[in-house]
């Protein structure tokens, strides 16, 4: 099972590289592209490495990995706000 986790995180990370490379889509299909990989990557390594629904009481894994991620956008929206603001991008 672990092989499979590195061998379909290694798969999301090359195409994710080929998007870029390739030049084939608009700047915002992908954006959307890399966000759907991303997201998909996250949940792939959350599931296989991380064991996320393996243990009991996996409730309360879910509820501080939603924290997490509540903290985490709120630290990145608040950072990109500063330097906007910073730098005087209006």
């Amino acid at each position: 099972m672990q092989i499979f986790g590195y061998i379909g995180s290694l798969l999301l990370t090359i195409a994710a590289l080929l998007a870029v490379v390739q030049h084939i889509l608009s700047p915002i299909g992908l954006l959307t592209v890399i966000l759907i990989l991303a997201v998909a990557q996250a949940a792939l390594q959350l599931g296989i490495f991380m064991h996320l629904r393996e243990s009991r009481g996996s409730t309360w894994h879910i509820i501080t990995l939603g924290l997490g991620i509540v903290i985490a956008l709120g630290l990145v929206g608040m950072s990109m706000w500063i330097m906007t603001f910073k730098s005087g991008v209006s």
